[in-house]
């Protein structure tokens, strides 16, 4: 890991879903030691007003957190693309509205793995609430020429 850990962005699509996101984003607030992120909610035509008000509180609270507008057809790629195109990090997160972070250095160690050149993408170990693993599933973080990883 290099001195200055780089600016992470971390993209969350959503639509609705209050209660899953609510823990989604207090897991990564509360349970991350990795400091340098940012938190991108791609919000694609949530109507529920408890979930509106939670972004808005996010957004009075956490300077790193921010929401996009994605008012179009839910196309997970697109919307990810979209707002990848808009990050700031060196290094970005797809990350799902349903997690919950259970270790500290999780991202920490997902980065110092995607910083390195022979990496090409890194993915989490995700387990459901009985302590079963989830299907594989992965996070892309690949480098580009420009030096960003996605």
């Amino acid at each position: 890991m290099p001195a200055k850990p780089p600016l992470v962005s971390l993209v969350i699509p959503t639509r609705d879903g209050y209660d899953i996101l609510k823990q989604c984003l207090e897991s990564i607030y509360n349970k991350t030691s990795y400091e340098n992120f940012e938190i991108i909610v791609v919000d694609n035509q949530t109507s529920c007003e408890k979930t509106l008000a939670l972004f808005n509180d996010y957004i009075d609270a956490k300077s790193n957190f921010s929401v996009l507008k994605w008012d179009k057809p839910f196309n997970y790629s697109a919307i990810n693309n979209f707002a990848v195109s808009q990050a700031s990090g060196d290094v970005v997160g797809l990350i799902n509205n349903d997690i919950e972070v259970i270790s500290e250095h999780w991202l920490t160690e997902m980065v110092s793995h995607a910083l390195s050149p022979e990496i090409g993408c890194v993915g989490a170990k995700l387990y459901y609430p009985n302590d079963t693993i989830q299907p594989v599933s992965y996070t892309h973080l690949r480098a580009h020429e420009t030096g960003r990883n996605l």
